[in-house]
């Protein structure tokens, strides 16, 4: 896979943001739409990596491991996911733009947590995680909520199906 740009009005159509021999993927387009942070998997590698490259497709830039990028509302963070190299569980990230800062936000020995996302304010993060339980006490996918600061941790969900 590669990124593309499709212009949603006007002239220009299509162009190509990524041109790599790796999977391109999970693209997420800050709030100023002058960058693009992604997930790239190159070959014969194990863990996909996160990068940014301006709209321009000038210079892209390697961060770090991991996947699922989320630029944050205010442009200067990234919200990610990277499996943990003991536990072998996907764990929720913050680093700022430049792959600084790096902070583990979820620790959960036996739970993965998937698909984070920002709340318009940049003041909460929802995500999905495996931890709680449903009627019949069997681990499943439930969304949760928890401040960006990873405290108030709060299920919303309860559904087995």
């Amino acid at each position: 896979p590669t990124l593309w740009i499709v212009k949603a009005e006007g002239p220009g159509g299509i162009s190509k943001l990524t041109n790599t021999q790796a999977e391109d993927f999970s693209p997420s387009v800050s709030p100023d739409d002058r960058y693009v942070a992604f997930a790239s998997l190159p070959p014969e590698v194990e863990e996909s990596q996160i990068w940014t490259v301006p709209m321009d497709a000038s210079l892209m830039t390697q961060l770090r491991e991991g996947e699922s990028p989320q630029l944050s509302p205010d442009g200067k963070r990234i919200l990610f996911v990277r499996r943990d190299k003991i536990t072998k569980m996907r764990q929720l990230w913050l680093m700022t733009v430049d792959g600084a800062e790096e902070t583990q936000l979820t620790q959960n020995t036996d739970f993965e947590m998937a698909d984070a996302r920002w709340s318009p304010d940049g003041k909460w993060i929802v995500y999905a995680s495996r931890e709680g339980l449903d009627s019949q006490h069997l681990n499943n996918w439930d969304i949760w909520l928890m401040a960006v600061d990873g405290t108030k941790r709060t299920q919303l969900t309860t559904n087995g199906s």
